[in-house]
């Protein structure tokens, strides 16, 4: 999944190049087009991917479209302006070369946004995009979140399991649904899921015991865990975690545009 969206910033990234070269004429006499592409090209890809690689944007599972679009403009944007700088300091480029800079922020700007919607939807149609995650908890907060992740599958994540930790049953699911009890139980069927790393668990609607023990790290060794809040009133605010020196806040921000 990360490869794909690495290979989709790579042609995107070379092609803005590319246009930006062709668009602005090339700039030494002493360069074919070709030359200049592969100078300005040697620079900025490695440091936009490493950027783009720091900042969380491989492989871009689980990741809010606005706040990924909000990642890839800054970074776009510091990681050209970041180059052109160390190019010009070192007289690599000169000032007319500048323009090209320009250009290519401009135009990778739009490239790189719709090569990875592309990309993404063309893994998803080859069932080849989404981790896989198992959702603790069966009600209706846990149908809400199956529901979502059915209809928003560029989020990335993919629903293999639920265990009905509430005891509850569910006749409309097409994938399986565990029994709470079987699950701590029967060590064969946590074994049978050990490639999913990642847990995503309804508070309100998790037993004690099976809560405790993920917490612990007790059951199938998940290396994430992701908790909903179940508080209604929050689900349409703009939420931060923040951490309160060991303890867990959830900060709400309001007033964006003042």
């Amino acid at each position: 999944m990360g490869l794909g969206l690495f290979a989709s910033d790579l042609v995107s990234i070379s092609l803005s190049i590319w246009l930006a070269i062709l668009i602005w004429k090339p700039i030494s006499a002493d360069r074919s087009t070709v030359e200049d592409f592969f100078w300005f090209f040697q620079f900025v890809f490695p440091i936009l991917v490493s950027m783009f690689a720091l900042r969380g944007l491989y492989p871009g599972i689980g990741m809010n479209r606005v706040v990924e679009l909000k990642r890839l403009v800054i970074t776009t944007v510091f990681g050209n302006v970041m180059t052109m700088s160390f190019m010009l300091l070192f007289r690599i480029i000169f000032r007319g070369d500048a323009v090209v800079f320009v250009l290519l922020g401009i135009l990778s700007l739009g490239l790189i946004p719709l090569s990875r919607w592309i990309v993404r939807g063309g893994l998803i149609h080859l069932h080849l995009w989404g981790e896989p995650v198992i959702v603790f908890g069966f009600g209706d907060e846990s149908m809400e979140l199956l529901d979502h992740l059915r209809r928003f599958k560029k989020l990335g994540w993919r629903a293999v399991a639920v265990v009905d930790g509430s005891g509850k049953a569910g006749d409309a699911l097409k994938i399986p649904l565990i029994p709470g009890n079987a699950w701590v139980e029967d060590t064969a069927i946590a074994s049978s899921y050990q490639n999913v790393k990642t847990a995503i668990i309804s508070y309100s609607e998790v037993t004690e015991p099976i809560l405790s023990q993920l917490v612990n790290n007790q059951l199938n060794g998940f290396s994430r865990l992701i908790f909903l809040s179940g508080w209604e009133y929050l689900r349409k605010a703009w939420v931060t975690p923040v951490d309160l020196g060991g303890l867990l806040g959830l900060e709400v921000q309001q007033n964006l545009l003042k």
